[in-house]
């Protein structure tokens, strides 16, 4: 806690309703960090629907803990603050000691169905999942070091790319496993077995292209056209050559001699990394 009372001092501890709210600060501040950690309208624990009936749990509102107290299910949860009167050394009664609970009923805070369990963090991520994300060059220098571990905002994750125990995804196009093959995997090696599977690059994984024939360089012009099938040999009396323009959508970095993008400080990557 980020407040305490060192009750170890000797001479008559001054207790006053100071000292209580100082008690009671320390803790509803630390509380409210945790409940909105959670989320709005998240069970923590119990709230457990079992046939007509909903279990005792405790669920996150606006920023609280609060209790949930079970009973039949419904539609609706009301959140509701009862308060309890205490006389006063000057005689009066006054409202001080409160105490707020959720429970099924009306007139609705909010609708049953939004409450929504909470996945532990053992749930959201185990150590070797996967995910993809698109990062700048610039995010990517600032949250992983050279080997590809996180750093900063990606604390606990890693590049595929070979290093720190990953496997290297630079450069490649992943292809989802084929379900059908699951019969015909080696159990021992994880290999397709011998003449069996799918995971074979088609026309369709292929990427467009066009071929444009432009003819032949000399000789009398004959109309060989891209219908036309060439033969080897195939070429009238003075004609020197054939020749083909193929052309591929992609962009060339003719300076470099090869194909790509260049990498600016704000160029959008795609980046696989792996939970540590």
């Amino acid at each position: 806690m980020n407040k305490r009372i060192d009750l170890s001092q000797v001479g008559g501890f001054p207790f006053t309703q100071e000292i209580l709210d100082f008690m009671q600060t320390s803790y509803r501040e630390a509380f409210k960090g945790i409940a909105s950690l959670c989320g709005n309208k998240m069970i923590l624990s119990g709230v457990v629907v079992t046939g007509g009936s909903v279990s005792n749990g405790w669920i996150s509102y606006n920023g609280e803990l609060i209790p949930f107290i079970g009973g039949a299910t419904g539609a609706d949860v009301v959140v509701e603050e009862t308060s309890v009167d205490l006389t006063f050394e000057d005689a009066v009664d006054r409202p001080v000691l409160f105490t707020k609970v959720a429970y099924i009923g009306a007139p609705a805070t909010f609708p049953f169905n939004d409450l929504k369990p909470l996945n532990t963090l053992k749930e959201m991520w185990q150590p070797g999942d996967m995910k993809l994300i698109s990062v700048t060059m610039s995010y990517m220098r600032d949250n992983f070091d050279a080997t590809g571990l996180g750093v900063n905002e990606r604390t606990g994750w890693k590049v595929c790319n070979g290093n720190n125990g990953t496997i290297a995804m630079d450069n490649k196009l992943p292809i989802g496993f084929n379900w059908a093959d699951y019969a015909v995997v080696d159990g021992a090696t994880g290999a397709l077995k011998t003449g069996k599977g799918s995971n074979l690059i088609g026309t369709t994984q292929l990427p467009d292209f066009s071929i444009s024939i432009g003819g032949q360089t000399g000789g009398d012009n004959n109309d060989h056209s891209n219908s036309t099938k060439f033969a080897a040999g195939d070429k009238g009396a003075g004609e020197t050559a054939f020749f083909f323009d193929i052309s591929v959508p992609y962009s060339r970095n003719k300076s470099a001699g090869q194909y790509g993008q260049p990498y600016y400080p704000d160029s959008v990557i795609l980046l696989y990394i792996q939970k540590i």
